[in-house]
C-alpha cells in the first residue's frame, strides 16, 4: 500500500479590501481557484486585508501574494522589497482599463459646492491616507489649485473603505468625499445609489479610453505582487497564468476586469509621492526662520548633554548603592551564619525588603526631577517631528533623541517598577503587534550583531488578541527575556517566540498564584544551556545577575519582568532543564475590548478629533521649561495656553479669567503643592476642570486629589499623542 501524498501547503494571496472583507472575497475568490487549476500541485487562498492589515501581512511574511492599490505597493516595494507581477487591466462595459484616479463628489442637492476651492472650509470625507484613488490623487489636485487640505478644510476624515465615504456624503455626514474611480458606476450597478444622487467636482473630460467620472489625473492600475519569500519558479508560474487569463474566464467575469497585463511603469506614482513630500517640506521647514532653527538645534543638543551627565548620575548611584547592600548582606549573613533555619528565613526576607526599600528610595529620590527633564527631551522633538515632511534628513536623528527620551524614562520606570510604586499607563494593545515591533526595534538588532549566530524565530497565535496593558513594560520584559536567552546560548542555537490563548482551570490557576480563566501567553524560548535549579530561586531578585557587565547585566531585567506581570494581574513561569528554558507570561484576556486595540502614536500626527477648539488651559508648574514645552504643545493642538509658576498665582489667576482646564503640577517649590491649590480654589470659586501631572507616581496626594473631583493623572515625561487624550477626554 503506498504511502499518503504530502499535503499542499496553501498559497496565500492578500488582498486590499477597499470596499470590506466581503465584497474582497466575492471578487478575488474565483482567481484564487483559477490559480489552482493553472498550475499544478498548489492551492491558493485569498486573505482580505485592510490597510494596517496588509501592512502587517507584509512585515510578518505570513502571505505569499498580494493585490492592493498602486501608491501602497510603491511604499512596499521601497520598505519591503515587493516585485510586481502583473497590472490589472480593469473593465468598464467592452472598454479595457489599465489606469485608474479619483472622483470627488457632493450631493447634487449642493449648490454652494461646485469646484474645488468651494470645499474650502467644508468637512470632507476620505478612505485612507495611503489610498491612490481615495485620497492622494484627489489631494493632488487640492494642492495644484493652492489648497492645502489640513489647512483649509473644517475637517478631513478617513472612512477605512470606499462605501463608507460614499454613505457620508450622501447621508449629509460630509460636505463631500473622494474615492477610486468606478467605485460609484459599481454602486450604481449594484442598485445601492443613483446617478441623480451626486455631483462630480473638478470633472475631467471623458474620452473612449476612460469613460468612469473622473476629477484627477489618472495613474497605472493595481499590481499583483510577489513577496521576497516567494520562490522564483511559483512567480514564474503565476506570472504566466495571469497573462493567459481570458477576459471571459470566470475569474475575470468575477473580478470585473479583462485580465492582466506585463507590469506597467510606475514612475508616476512615484512623481506624485515625491511631489507630495516637497510641498510638505515647503510648508513645514521654509517657513522656519535660520534663527528658529539655531534655537531648537540648540536646545536639542543641551538637552542631549543633560540626559548624558544624569546617566552617568544614575548609573553611578545605582552601583554604588548596590555595593553598599551586597556589603550589608554579607555582614548580616556572617552575623546571623550561626543560628536556626526559621532565623534565616527571616533574615532573608529582611534582606529582601531592605534592598527594595534602598531602590524605592534611590528610585523616588530622583524620579521627579529627571522625569521632568526628560520631558523636554521627548516633548520638543515631537513637536518638530509634526512640522518635517517625512524625507526630511532631520527625522532620523530627532526620532533618536525621542527614543532615547523615552527610554530613559523607561529606565526610571524600571526602578520605581521594581519598587512596586509606579502608575501604569495602559492602553487595548494587540500583543501580537508589540512582539513584531521589538523584533525590528534596535534593541533587537544589538541581539542579532552581538550572536549573529542565534536565530530568534516566532510562533505567533492567529487571532492576534487585545490585552490591557503598558506597552513599553511589556517590550521591556521581551527585550529582557530575549537578551536573557541569547546570553544563555552564547554561540549557536535558536530562540522561539510564541503566542497562545490558555484557559487555566482552578488547579492550573493556583499552582502559579492566578485565578481561574482565560489567559493569553507570551513564551520565550531558548535551547541554551539552561538554569541551575539553585539559581532558579533567586533569578527574579534585583541586582542578582551573572551576565557580561558592559552588554548587560545591571540585575533589574528579570525583576522588571516579576514586578510588571505583578502589575498586570498576572504571573510569569521559568520551566529549564539542560536541553531548553521557557519563560512564559499569563496576561489576563480582556473580554471587553477583544476589538479595540488603541494604537500607539509617535508624534507626527494627531487626530482630528484630539485636538481642541480654543478653549482656556492653565498650566500650574513652577519648572519654567515644563511650563515652555507644556504651552508649545498645546497651542499646537489648538488650545489657548496661559502659565503660573506657583499655587497662589493658580488662585489669582482663577479669580479673574475664565479657564476650563488646569494642569496641575503636584510637587512645587516653594508654596503649596497641586492638591492645596486645588482644595483653596475649590473653596473660593466653582472649580475648573483639573488634570494632575506630575514626574512621580500615582500618589497618595494624587489619589486624594482624584475624589476632590480632579478628572485625572497624566505622569512626565509625556508624548504629544497622551496629552492631547488626556486633555480631550477630561474636556469632554
Amino acid at each position: 500500500m503506498s504511502a499518503n501524498p504530502p499535503p499542499i501547503k496553501s498559497i496565500k494571496i492578500g488582498v486590499l479590501a477597499k470596499r470590506g472583507p466581503d465584497q474582497a472575497l466575492n471578487r478575488w475568490v474565483a482567481t484564487a481557484e483559477y490559480l489552482t487549476q493553472a498550475i499544478p500541485d498548489q492551492h491558493f487562498e485569498i486573505v482580505p486585508l485592510d490597510f494596517e492589515g496588509v501592512h502587517l501581512a507584509t512585515m510578518s511574511h505570513s502571505i505569499d501574494f498580494l493585490i492592493t492599490n498602486s501608491s501602497y505597493y510603491v511604499l512596499l516595494e521601497k520598505d519591503h522589497g515587493l516585485t510586481r507581477v502583473a497590472t490589472m487591466v480593469n473593465r468598464h462595459g467592452d472598454s479595457p482599463q489599465q489606469f485608474f484616479g479619483g472622483v470627488i463628489f457632493t450631493r447634487s442637492g449642493r449648490s454652494d459646492i461646485n469646484t474645488l476651492k468651494d470645499l474650502v472650509g467644508k468637512s470632507f470625507w476620505a478612505v485612507d491616507q495611503d489610498s491612490l484613488g481615495g485620497w492622494l490623487a484627489a489631494w493632488r489636485e487640492f494642492y495644484a489649485q493652492g489648497i492645502k487640505p489640513d489647512r483649509d478644510l473644517s475637517m478631513l476624515k478617513f472612512a477605512g473603505t470606499h462605501d463608507a465615504v460614499v454613505t457620508a456624503v450622501l447621508n449629509g455626514t460630509a460636505d463631500a468625499g473622494t474615492v477610486r474611480t468606478d467605485t460609484l458606476e459599481e454602486m450604481i450597478e449594484e442598485g445601492k445609489i443613483l446617478p441623480s444622487d451626486f455631483k462630480v467636482i473638478n470633472r475631467q473630460l471623458q474620452n473612449d479610453k476612460f469613460n468612469y467620472f473622473l476629477s484627477t489625473r489618472l495613474y497605472p492600475e493595481w499590481p499583483f505582487a510577489a513577496l521576497p519569500h516567494t520562490t522564483d519558479q511559483l512567480i514564474n508560474d503565476v506570472a504566466r497564468a495571469l497573462l493567459n487569463m481570458p477576459s471571459s474566464s470566470q475569474a475575470a467575469q468575477a473580478a470585473n476586469i479583462f485580465g492582466w497585463s506585463v507590469p506597467s511603469d510606475y514612475q508616476p506614482i512615484y512623481d506624485l509621492l515625491k511631489e507630495r513630500h516637497l510641498d510638505l517640506y515647503k510648508k513645514y521647514v521654509g517657513d522656519l526662520s535660520v534663527t528658529d532653527y539655531a534655537r531648537e538645534n540648540w536646545l536639542t543638543v543641551l538637552s542631549l548633554f543633560i540626559l548624558f551627565c544624569l546617566l552617568l548620575v544614575s548609573t553611578g548611584h545605582t552601583i554604588f548603592l548596590n555595593r553598599k547592600l551586597e556589603h550589608r548582606v554579607e555582614e548580616r549573613t556572617q552575623a546571623l551564619y550561626q543560628e536556626s533555619a526559621e532565623r534565616k528565613m527571616i533574615e532573608e526576607k529582611l534582606h529582601q525588603a531592605e534592598k527594595m526599600e534602598a531602590i524605592g528610595l534611590m528610585a523616588s529620590g530622583v524620579a521627579h526631577d529627571l522625569n521632568n527633564i526628560l520631558s523636554g527631551i521627548v516633548s520638543y522633538p515631537e513637536l518638530l517631528l509634526m512640522r518635517l515632511p517625512d524625507d526630511s534628513d532631520l527625522r532620523q536623528p530627532l526620532e533618536v533623541i525621542r527614543e532615547s527620551g523615552l527610554r530613559a524614562a523607561a529606565v526610571v520606570d524600571d526602578l520605581l517598577t521594581v519598587a512596586r510604586g509606579a502608575a501604569k499607563v495602559r492602553t487595548h494593545l494587540h500583543m501580537n503587534t508589540l512582539i513584531l515591533e521589538y523584533l525590528q526595534s534596535p534593541e533587537a538588532n544589538k541581539v542579532r550583531s552581538l550572536y549573529p549566530q542565534v536565530s530568534i524565530s516566532t510562533d505567533l497565535w492567529p487571532g492576534n488578541p487585545v490585552v490591557n496593558c503598558s506597552a513599553i513594560h511589556v517590550k521591556k520584559c521581551i527585550m529582557n527575556l530575549v537578551l536573557n536567552a541569547a546570553e544563555a546560548i552564547g554561540t549557536t542555537g535558536a530562540i522561539n517566540i510564541r503566542t497562545e490563548l490558555s484557559e487555566l482551570s482552578e488547579e492550573q490557576a493556583a499552582a502559579i498564584t492566578l485565578a481561574a480563566g482565560g489567559y493569553f501567553v507570551m513564551s520565550v524560548s531558548d535551547n541554551g544551556h539552561g538554569i541551575s535549579s539553585a539559581d532558579q530561586k533567586d533569578i527574579f531578585e534585583p541586582f542578582y545577575t551573572k551576565k557580561k557587565m558592559g552588554r548587560s547585566g545591571t540585575g533589574l531585567g528579570l525583576a522588571v519582568v516579576w514586578s510588571c506581570m505583578q502589575d498586570h494581574n498576572g504571573a510569569v513561569v521559568v520551566n529549564s532543564d539542560e536541553k531548553r528554558t521557557t519563560f512564559s507570561l499569563y496576561f489576563p484576556v480582556d473580554t471587553e475590548s477583544l476589538s479595540t486595540p488603541e494604537e500607539t502614536k509617535n508624534g507626527k500626527n494627531v487626530d482630528a478629533e484630539l485636538r481642541g477648539n480654543g478653549e482656556c488651559i492653565l498650566v500650574v508648574d513652577d519648572e519654567a521649561q515644563q511650563r515652555d514645552v507644556a504651552v508649545k504643545i498645546l497651542t499646537e493642538l489648538g488650545y489657548q495656553a496661559a502659565t503660573v509658576s506657583s499655587g497662589e498665582s493658580a488662585i489669582d489667576y482663577v479669580a479673574t479669567h475664565q479657564v476650563d482646564l488646569l494642569l496641575l503640577d503636584m510637587v512645587m517649590t516653594p508654596g503649596i503643592d497641586g492638591l492645596q491649590t486645588y482644595q483653596k480654589i475649590k473653596e473660593k470659586y466653582p472649580p475648573p476642570k483639573a488634570l494632575i501631572v506630575s514626574g512621580f507616581s500615582e500618589s497618595e496626594k494624587v489619589k486624594k486629589a482624584l475624589l476632590l473631583g480632579v478628572s485625572g493623572f497624566l505622569k512626565k515625561p509625556y508624548t504629544v499623542n497622551q496629552i492631547a487624550t488626556s486633555v480631550k477626554k477630561v474636556l469632554s
